[in-house]
């Protein structure tokens, strides 16, 4: 190893490999390339290898070149918080010194001399890079000669003194005490370069890291202040995880294991069913079957049930994109010629939904990795809830069902209402806090009665039905018996509310009728008829109604005792959205494939057609 000329002991703490590689450039009348022969691997960056090795070579310790020196010494987690460009104070230049915490863009002015930290040249506005190939002796300054780098006193001893660089010392274990950090991807792909930094730290603040006094304020960071009000926080912390049990396989395939995206998924499903919503698909098939959906939406506004199918179909597609090989309606079970058995078609989620990466970061047990995915897929999965929900809302309001769901052209990649995360792993604890952006807080579950709530309706429509009968009490009605024939009588008053309603069968068509007790003997009716018939039993009264009801249909040739048929509520229909729904109807029918098929690629043309019938409807209405 080649000796080179150097002052020992001038190394700063905290002094960046960049800038004593720039030094000893000048001392030994250098260039890149010969540093890079004698004494480096890489023409880019340096690793903590080389900086030992040219410690050495300088007759310096090697752990003058120990803290944060290069590069690889900043946690993989908190580089996306620096700059791998070039930054410095300029009166800590002039006296030697550059470090590369001074690259973590929380830190705005110089913590010694309280200057802005500078990224370009004042005047030429050029930025420089920390690469080998900018250590070229000719240049130590940039183009214009304003901003220089160092000089020869400089290159000897700098004026510095190593107690100023103490400042830096609350910084360097702010560093150390976020090195285990892990975040998603989200952090630094999907929010702007101000949101991060805030959240980062809102992050120190909420985990009880010491933030230090050179750091921007959090309310600075977010530069507007209504933006930080937009930001959830989820907090969670883990047990003990080097005890925990390996998960429960519920696919028997050897090869197709389950992931964890997947369980929370279908956990969050078993959810809405074991809560009162059952046999979401049924609702689902009759707007595949009729394809209108004007009359969809208007069901949606009086029926929960079909609202929150709606809600849940959309939910299941923004999460699992090829849910539509599996349910509306449900597939069958799959056949696997190998093992002879039926397996149910798999669960293939998005790409994006739980996804998380821990290459680079911290030891993480697989235990630890698993909790932290589930937790984050179900953060997710709780937004996209309410995308679904807001859609559904729209759709109602609209008059216009609206069953478009594209995963890469909604709201699953955008920043409208991201979900990130960071978690720092405590011993055999992990601590977890997800910040989620206009955090939905529509819960995950149907609104169902409590069972106070169901007997209190049960004893309203027992008090409505007996009320009912009271009025039909005072009006007279048809009484048949075998023996006496057809007689006027005064109506039956019920003597308590256990009024029944049931269906008579066989006269013809099933009648409804009601059922009840009045002065010892049982009484039968036909709901909104005049027939009514007496018994010392509710069989014998039964009996009579059925025979009072044929007999009064031969011999008056009618059918008082027929079911009146179901009447559709009428619905306003205009012109031009009748001929929409028509539009979407014919176009429904001409396309290729099964009804499935066909329902699912006419979404976007019937949300066009939707879009373009209210447009119609907003023009006309302009000119009235």
């Amino acid at each position: 190893m080649k000796a080179l000329t150097w002052y020992p002991g001038t190394i700063l703490p905290f002094a960046s490999l960049w800038h004593t590689l720039l030094r000893a450039t000048w001392l030994n009348d250098l260039r890149a390339g010969d540093i890079q022969q004698l004494y480096m691997r890489r023409k880019i960056a340096c690793k903590a290898r080389e900086a030992r090795i040219f410690a050495r070579a300088l007759g310096e310790p090697e752990r003058a070149l120990s803290k944060f020196a290069v590069w690889e010494q900043f946690p993989n987690g908190l580089r996306s918080c620096m700059t791998d460009r070039l930054r410095w104070c300029p009166e800590c230049m002039a006296e030697g010194f550059h470090t590369l915490l001074g690259n973590i863009r929380l830190i705005t002015r110089c913590p010694i001399h309280s200057l802005p930290m500078l990224e370009e040249c004042p005047k030429c506005h050029q930025s420089f890079t920390m690469r080998l190939s900018s250590l070229a002796v000719p240049r130590r300054s940039c183009l214009c000669g304003r901003t220089q780098f160092l000089t020869l006193s400089q290159a000897r001893c700098p004026t510095m003194l190593a107690n100023q660089t103490e400042v830096w010392e609350p910084v360097a274990k702010w560093v150390r005490q976020v090195c285990n950090m892990v975040h998603s991807e989200s952090f630094v792909r999907r929010i702007p370069g101000n949101i991060q930094l805030a959240l980062l730290a809102r992050w120190c603040h909420d985990s009880g890291i010491a933030y230090p006094v050179c750091f921007d304020d959090e309310s600075i960071l977010w530069r507007d202040a209504a933006e930080a009000g937009h930001w959830s926080t989820y907090r969670f912390s883990s047990g003990c995880l080097n005890d925990v049990k390996s998960q429960m396989t519920q696919d028997l395939r050897q090869d197709w294991p389950a992931p964890d995206q997947s369980i929370v998924y279908k956990a969050m499903g078993r959810h809405l069913r074991r809560h009162g919503f059952a046999n979401p698909d049924r609702e689902i098939k009759v707007l595949m079957r009729t394809f209108n959906p004007a009359e969809f939406a208007t069901t949606m506004a009086s029926n929960q049930k079909a609202r929150v199918a709606f809600v849940e179909m959309l939910w299941s597609r923004q999460l699992e994109p090829r849910a539509v090989t599996r349910r509306w309606p449900t597939r069958p079970l799959e056949v696997s010629l190998s093992l002879s058995a039926k397996r149910k078609t798999p669960i293939e989620l998005h790409e994006s939904v739980g996804r998380t990466c821990f290459s680079g970061g911290p030891v993480i047990s697989a235990q630890g990795r698993r909790w932290i995915t589930q937790h984050a897929t179900a953060i997710e999965a709780q937004q996209a809830w309410g995308r679904a929900s807001r859609q559904t809302q729209k759709s109602i309001a609209d008059g216009w069902a609206d069953w478009t769901c594209d995963p890469d052209h909604l709201e699953v990649k955008s920043f409208a209402d991201c979900v990130v995360w960071i978690c720092r792993p405590k011993g055999a604890r992990i601590e977890y806090l997800g910040y989620v952006r206009n955090a939905d807080r529509t819960p995950f579950l149907i609104k169902t009665p409590t069972k106070q709530d169901r007997c209190d309706a049960f004893a309203a429509v027992r008090r409505h039905r007996k009320e009912y009968l009271d009025d039909l009490a005072s009006q007279p009605c048809l009484n048949w018996s075998q023996r006496d024939g057809w007689q006027v009588e005064k109506g039956a008053l019920p003597d308590d509310a256990d009024v029944r309603r049931i269906v008579l069968l066989h006269t013809g068509l099933p009648t409804q009728c009601w059922i009840f007790r009045s002065q010892s003997l049982f009484y039968a009716r036909i709901v909104d008829g005049l027939i009514q018939a007496s018994g010392p039993s509710a069989r014998e009264a039964l009996c009579g109604l059925r025979a009072a009801g044929i007999h009064y249909r031969k011999t008056y040739d009618a059918n008082h005792a027929a079911k009146t048929p179901f009447q559709p509520a009428v619905q306003n229909v205009t012109s031009a959205l009748a001929e929409t729904i028509r539009w979407v109807q014919g176009n429904a029918v001409h396309m290729r494939g099964s009804e499935p098929e066909r329902f699912w690629s006419a979404a976007l043309i019937t949300r066009s057609l939707g879009e373009r019938c209210r447009a119609k409807a907003s023009i006309t209405d302009s000119k009235d």
